[in-house]
């Protein structure tokens, strides 16, 4: 990451945490990144998905030969 982008998503995730603090309890944030800042891990839960630990376990996975992926997209 660099210098910029850490400042940016240091600002990003001073925010989450001021938005959370004005109703403790009340919001929940859902935020998708690679690389949680670590001065903020002790703030959020992190979850790690996968094919085994998907995002929505009530729906099936199709299985990996039914996957369209990203770069595939791109490539048609």
């Amino acid at each position: 990451m660099s210098g910029s982008d850490a400042v940016i998503a240091a600002q990003m995730y001073r925010r989450f945490v001021t938005q959370e603090a004005v109703k403790p309890g009340r919001l929940q944030l859902i935020v998708a990144d690679n690389q949680l800042p670590a001065e903020y891990d002790r703030e959020f839960t992190e979850i790690d998905f996968s094919y085994e630990n998907p995002t929505v376990a009530t729906v099936a996975h199709p299985g990996p030969a039914e996957v369209k992926t990203l770069s595939k997209d791109s490539e048609a």
